[in-house]
């Protein structure tokens, strides 16, 4: 190897400190407590200043999150039990072309009325949303997962739930929806998951009734373009029917959520789309089908035959700890990082996949992964890692690999936030 991953890391990321526009960190806890600045999130974002860094401690919190316009990191922090950050909702809009939003480690359990899960929208500035999932509440009323008019919109490591389908009034039961929408938008999902609600049961109450729904679809792409690397997207199963006991009455299955529906430009490497099931009949009535895997309403849609590699960094971090790194690509195959101090967001033909950081780079030729194309580093950060005075650096981490037939290819990309203290 021309330089041990370690000690790539470890100089760039004193390298990179120097270059760095100093932050501020606030944190923000489920109850007061030491070194706990807020209990509420919100607060916590009206508070801060553009470029500061929001810690966020593991526990449940009530209320819409919402960014508008602001150039700010907010990184939830897993306990050791595996406890996380969970947020009621969370809005990203209105983000300025220089401007740029990171968001990790949260997940988001809606309330029963919603109103949303999580909503990117007209941001023109990059927004990379990594290690997050929208937790499936059954029964709640939210909207399913947007992105609209935004331009540079990265998942990574994500787990999309569209909501379940549900009664509403007798004889009417509304479908799932879809695990996540895209409308004229440029959106990239790396290694994550999105399923489309399960719809709604068929219930009897006599003499009401509400019958079974559809499930959603699992992705819906309704201009703009959609780049999907390593995930799986799968519609939502439909409702089950049922029978009323002695067969006096029935109501028949629904039918599956579509897998993924492109009206758009689709680019797919290395992802499973599937339907989703059709929903169970009863010794009665007809039988339901199971949706369609891809379903093209206009567009077009380009594979690129590839496999995913990955890279993924624990975060955040601070100076004296560690960081787990891992590497994912193939046996023995040249492995070169790049590391940013900005989001990008930029799709990048030439390298089959989506910049993540913005230039200018550090660059580092890590040498040969092992036979396994399998690396795993705990790296001991070093203590005088932050510069005297800063308190927070956000590092946008990607590699480089030959791609098959010549080229490069890109890597998933993860974020690394140091910051000097975490309570």
């Amino acid at each position: 190897m021309a330089m041990h991953p370690i000690a790539a890391f470890a100089v760039s990321s004193v390298l990179l400190a120097g270059r760095a526009v100093a932050q501020d960190v606030l944190v923000v806890g489920p109850a007061p407590g030491p070194g706990i600045d807020f209990v509420e999130v919100q607060q916590a974002i009206a508070a801060a200043e553009d470029g500061d860094a929001i810690v966020i401690l593991p526990g449940e919190y009530d209320g819409q999150v919402v960014l508008q316009d602001r150039q700010l990191v907010l990184a939830g922090v897993t306990g050791p039990g595996g406890e996380r950050p969970i947020l009621a909702g969370l809005t990203v809009s209105d983000l300025a072309a220089a401007r740029a939003t990171v968001v990790r480690g949260l997940d988001i359990r809606p309330s029963f009325f919603g109103p949303n899960s999580l909503t990117v929208e007209q941001c023109a500035g990059p927004v990379l949303v990594e290690d997050c999932a929208v937790v499936d509440l059954f029964g709640s009323q939210y909207d399913a997962p947007l992105v609209e008019d935004s331009e540079h919109v990265v998942f990574t490591r994500c787990a999309l739930q569209g909501p379940r389908g549900f009664p509403t009034t007798a004889s009417l039961s509304v479908p799932g929806g879809s695990g996540l929408q895209v409308t004229n938008s440029s959106v990239t999902l790396y290694d994550g998951s999105v399923t489309g609600g399960h719809g709604a049961q068929a219930e009897l109450f006599f003499p009401l009734h509400s019958p079974a729904s559809a499930g959603g679809a699992g992705a819906t792409l309704s201009g703009g373009t959609l780049f999907v690397a390593g995930s799986i997207v799968t519609g939502g199963a439909g409702g089950d029917g049922t029978t009323a006991p002695g067969g006096t009455s029935c109501l028949p299955p629904a039918n599956g959520g579509d897998g993924l529906v492109v009206d758009g430009l689709l680019r797919r490497l290395d992802t499973t789309i599937a339907a989703g099931a059709a929903g169970q009949a009863q010794p009665c009535g007809p039988a339901a089908s199971p949706g369609t895997d891809l379903v093209l309403l206009g567009g077009s849609i380009v594979e690129i035959p590839q496999l995913l590699r990955r890279l993924t960094l624990s975060s955040p971090a601070e100076p004296g700890g560690s960081v787990a790194v891992d590497i994912s690509g193939a046996p023995s195959e040249p492995v070169v990082l790049l590391q940013a101090l900005a989001p990008l967001g930029q799709w990048l033909g030439g390298l089959k996949g989506t910049l993540a950081g913005a230039p200018p780079f550090t660059v580092f030729a890590l040498g040969l992964l092992g036979p396994t194309g399998t690396l795993h580093i705990d790296f001991a950060l070093p203590v005088g890692v932050l510069p005297p005075g800063q308190a927070a650096l956000l590092i946008v981490d990607q590699l480089v690999t030959p791609a098959a037939g010549g080229g490069g290819l890109l890597s998933s990309a993860s974020t690394l936030l140091l910051v000097d203290d975490i309570p």
